[in-house]
């Protein structure tokens, strides 16, 4: 079976000649799918290929990568997440082979960066044909260096050595052969812009609907807040105790105030841990439920979801610093940390959370005092110091109201040709869905 017998209509255009133009067929080969969010990324870029070009677009699924020893995400998450368009279809390798047809254009669509193993395949099975190669987000990492991506890998258990080849290769890899990087966060004029082609397909990919705003308040009436959980017992940053302490500590302190907490455990935790905690259990990653993006705020360490709920969702977002956990922070690299620090406050410790909700929720009275960030003084609510310390949000993330009601991004769009020769039309400056940079 060739992809064009993988279902699915052809769209016709009409050229400017009178005749039809069906288009040429485009293969995307797709690798180092990990998780749902990594599938939204590459959507977006589908999209915008599809929406430059009135041919079919065949999607090659290379594999799903597996991380901390499971694998994450499923082929259901494919079909569900990338876009629904007749001129699209979704098929596997086993199915199609290494060997694009002489008819269609083809291009390597890989997660963070390419797979050399499976990049000097695809050019060896196609020795005559250009392959453009293009990056797309994994999330916060996609903005680390070598060094950071091997301390990602010795937190899931790899061996310095091997770690150290690895981030290296990586690395190179991505700056040698990548034609195109297509990121969620540009930077533009010595700040980060978002890209909104991006931006909408996270907002429009929402799952588990509650209906409307009501999530925004609790079934009693308080402002809800959601905890964004991370693997810290699996990477053995933290022991089950001590984070299941940290978060009772939490859900206390949001108490005091009148905010009801929630927990949404990591998609690579073991939910039952949070057997004892109010948890949002069997739901999406956090920027695809619509639970999470209608509570009133969002916690959390220094994360790609809480980073993505206040850029792109336009919530209220306070990064709190848990013990051991914030020692991590100290190997972002300057462009993670950059980043980080245009859409999100400073790291609070948990007995500034009272001071910090108010601050964020117009509803939430202070509290009468909170610590000082030194963790012995105390302030008072009317400390003007301490608050802007603490609390003090970003003004990219004040003004994000617009985006999140209509996704529209913040970045000047331009038009221009892909690399393919198709007319992208409204496009993001700089990148081009065909793969190369404008």
């Amino acid at each position: 079976m060739t992809p064009a017998t993988a279902g699915g209509s052809v769209s016709v255009m009409v050229a400017q000649s009178g005749k039809p133009d069906f288009g040429r067929e485009t293969w995307v080969y797709l690798s180092g799918v990990a998780s749902q969010t990594h599938v939204v990324y590459a959507a977006s870029y589908i999209r915008s290929l599809l929406a430059s070009s009135p041919g079919r677009v065949v999607v090659v699924d290379m594999g799903l990568r597996w991380f901390l020893g499971e694998r994450r995400v499923s082929q259901r998450d494919l079909e569900e997440l990338l876009p629904d368009n007749p001129r699209m279809s979704l098929t596997t390798l086993s199915e199609v082979g290494w060997r694009v047809d002489r008819d269609a254009d083809a291009i390597y669509v890989a997660i963070g960066a390419p797979g050399s193993k499976a990049l000097v395949r695809l050019r060896a099975c196609n020795p005559l044909r250009r392959l453009p190669v293009v990056v797309v987000d994994e999330g916060l990492g996609s903005h680390g260096t070598w060094r950071t991506r091997r301390e990602a890998m010795l937190r899931e258990g790899g061996r310095r050595g091997r770690s150290t080849v690895r981030a290296l290769i990586s690395a190179t890899t991505r700056a040698v052969m990548t034609t195109c990087r297509w990121s969620l966060y540009e930077r533009e004029n010595g700040r980060f812009v978002v890209n909104p082609d991006v931006s909408r397909e996270f907002l429009g990919g929402t799952r588990n609907a509650p209906g409307g705003r009501g999530a925004l308040f609790s079934a009693d009436h308080r402002p809800l807040g959601v905890f964004l959980s991370q693997p810290w017992v699996e990477l053995g940053v933290l022991d089950d105790a001590t984070y299941l302490g940290h978060l009772a500590d939490l859900t206390r302190a949001a108490a005091e105030v009148g905010v009801r907490l929630r927990v949404l455990p990591h998609p690579a935790e073991d939910a039952s841990r949070f057997a004892g905690l109010d948890a949002l259990v069997h739901h999406s990653p956090a920027e695809l439920d619509a639970v999470v993006s209608d509570a009133a705020v969002v916690l959390g360490a220094s994360s790609t979801a809480l980073l993505n709920l206040a850029a792109v969702h336009g919530m209220p977002a306070i990064r709190v610093s848990l013990p051991q956990v914030s020692l991590l922070d100290a190997d972002l690299s300057t462009r993670q940390r950059e980043l980080l620090d245009q859409y999100l406050s400073p790291p609070i410790a948990i007995g500034q959370l009272g001071l910090a909700l108010a601050m964020h929720l117009p509803s939430v009275r202070p509290p009468t005092e909170a610590l000082s960030p030194s963790g012995g003084q105390r302030l008072r609510p009317s400390d003007p110091v301490g608050l802007g310390q603490l609390t003090e949000r970003p003004a990219q993330v004040r003004g994000a109201s617009d985006a999140r009601r209509d996704g529209a991004g913040t970045r000047r769009r331009q038009q221009g040709p892909d690399v393919l020769g198709h007319d992208l039309g409204p496009r993001v400056d700089r990148i081009s869905p065909g793969g190369r940079p404008a």
